[in-house]
């Protein structure tokens, strides 16, 4: 009898111990699992032609890639399906390469680039009709059209620096809403950045932030209110090396402001990069991701296409020479810190969710009422995958606390009954 219930009490506990911390897995602390994830997307069936310089722009399924520099074919537009996975071919021809693009739900306006017509035109692209127009603006009289950087804020359209602009960087605007035909340049007080060429620029609230270029733009940000540059001190030791022409998207999941920045290149040189970096906003900091490239990973390049699509960057295409144009579609995911949360199934509607954990899976609840895919992230692997719904957070805090106290009783009553067993088994004993 001793033996049995020792035994009994020996597995009961190793049982105990196992299943209890299975039920604590959805309810633990925070962990860290890698940076980011960055992996090829699968392309089936026909898909466009490598080119350099094109422009993504986001779509109810997905993106459009409109423009870029062909290496051989057609310029067409075309559309690709995240769902699917899939390419299909629009209609519009559009031959800017290097253009600059801003979007404002479903238009997109674009500006500059080298083209094989005259690249000072403003165009409009609606997404949804897959049209493009020329608003037949009046050319902003000696502004560079290369190498230019724009944002859109407020029904307007700004474009900065670009090759030729002189030592102080030029601002234009137009009101498309106005629609006036002709651009207004922005006389700003104060000091500003040099004029710049390839340098990335993105907008943030009422602030356009600028970064990079030939001269080597440390971050500057302009105040679309007041029209005024404030130069941005940076708080990290490590940043990433001069660049022009990288990828560049707004972060628009995270619970902090913040911006991917992806290769580019050298300006003046040979080298090009293929690393990631993302700059916070709030606090003024460069931190280089490390993204697990489980399937390669992107070779160097500059002038790659990029978009943020439901918590992914795309990059696609772009160049390592003269002579090389690329075809390749990436997606890179991030997945910070997973964090556990209750009532993960909500979270979709509500902006700024962050992270579910359970089972050591880090789950991204996508706000939208559409009830947008979660993106799933295992964070020993890096693995990503897309869910349906998100899984539970583990088991309900006052579900544990009764397997405790059924615990807790079951081996004071198993223990009772050994000191019971034990009493009944005294008697004589022989002795030879």
């Amino acid at each position: 009898c001793t033996g049995y219930s020792n035994m009994s009490i020996l597995l009961l506990v190793c049982a105990l111990v196992h299943y209890s911390s299975a039920f604590f897995v959805g309810n633990s602390t925070p962990y860290s699992p890698h940076a980011s994830s960055i992996l090829p997307v699968p392309e089936t069936g026909a898909f466009p032609v490598a080119r350099t310089g094109a422009i993504l722009a986001q779509s109810k399924d997905g993106f459009v890639l409109l423009g870029g520099s062909v290496a051989y074919g057609d310029n067409l537009a075309w559309a690709f399906n995240e769902s699917g996975s899939t390419w299909h071919k629009l209609t519009t021809k559009f031959g800017m390469s290097g253009a600059c693009g801003a979007q404002d739900g479903d238009s997109v306006y674009i500006f500059g680039g080298s083209a094989q017509t005259a690249n000072d035109a403003l165009y409009r692209y609606t997404v949804s009709k897959d049209f493009l127009e020329n608003l037949n603006v009046t050319a902003p009289a000696g502004f560079p059209t290369h190498g230019v950087s724009c944002g859109f804020r407020n029904n307007t359209f700004y474009v900065f620096g670009g090759k030729g602009g002189g030592n102080k960087i030029p601002v234009t605007k137009y009101d498309v809403k106005a629609a006036s035909g002709k651009w207004t340049p922005v006389n700003y007080a104060g000091n500003g950045p040099v004029s710049t060429v390839g340098a990335s620029g993105l907008v943030f609230g009422d602030n356009f932030l600028l970064w990079g270029g030939s001269n080597d733009v440390d971050v500057w940000t302009f105040n679309l209110v007041t029209e005024t540059w404030s130069a941005v001190q940076s708080h990290s030791i490590n940043k990433p090396d001069p660049r022009s022409f990288h990828s560049a998207v707004v972060d628009t999941i995270s619970l902090s402001p913040s911006f991917i920045f992806f290769g580019g290149a050298k300006f003046g040189s040979f080298e090009v990069y293929n690393d990631t970096w993302v700059y916070g906003v709030q606090n003024a900091t460069w931190t280089q991701l490390q993204p697990q490239g489980l399937k390669g990973y992107p070779s160097p390049r500059e002038m790659a296409g990029s978009v943020y699509v439901r918590g992914r960057m795309f990059i696609y295409g772009g160049s390592v020479s003269t002579n090389s144009t690329l075809h390749d579609l990436w997606q890179l995911v991030r997945t910070e810190d997973c964090y556990s949360r209750s009532g993960c199934d909500a979270c979709v509607n509500t902006k700024g969710c962050g992270w579910c954990g359970v089972n050591n899976q880090g789950y991204q609840c996508i706000p939208g009422v559409d009830q947008s895919p979660y993106i799933a992230t295992d964070c020993a692997s890096g693995f990503s995958s897309d869910l349906t719904i998100c899984p539970p957070d583990g088991f309900p805090g006052w579900i544990v606390a009764i397997i405790i106290v059924a615990s807790i009783l079951l081996i004071g009553g198993v223990w009772y009954l050994v000191l019971r067993c034990q009493k009944k088994s005294g008697g004589y004993e022989q002795i030879n």
